[in-house]
């Protein structure tokens, strides 16, 4: 579940995006993200903060989800039907994790 993201990967889904794109929890707050973000192959770093059921992404090289305005994307989790699903609430958006 999101509680054991370090070190783990997962396929997203969220606004604006045209297939899941791939996301890698490392080392400390540091975020590995690749995929076909607003039509071309991206693969960038960025961060995370992870609380009990809170989780907060920031990608200062671009936007990861173009169907929401900004570059940074935080709010509540919401667990899955089993450990390897969860559902971040940024605001009215849905960000789906599959873990890899």
């Amino acid at each position: 579940m999101a509680r054991r993201c370090h070190g783990r990967g997962f396929d997203v889904t969220g606004p604006g995006l045209t297939a899941p794109i791939r996301m890698r929890f490392r080392d400390g707050r540091v975020l590995k993200v690749e995929g076909e973000i607003a039509g071309q192959f991206k693969s960038f770093d960025g961060t995370y903060a992870k609380g009990t059921l809170t989780l907060v992404l920031e990608s200062p090289e671009a936007p990861i989800f173009p169907g929401i305005a900004g570059t940074r994307y935080g709010g509540r989790i919401v667990p899955g039907e089993d450990e390897t699903k969860f559902t971040l609430k940024a605001g009215n958006a849905e960000i789906k994790f599959v873990r890899r």
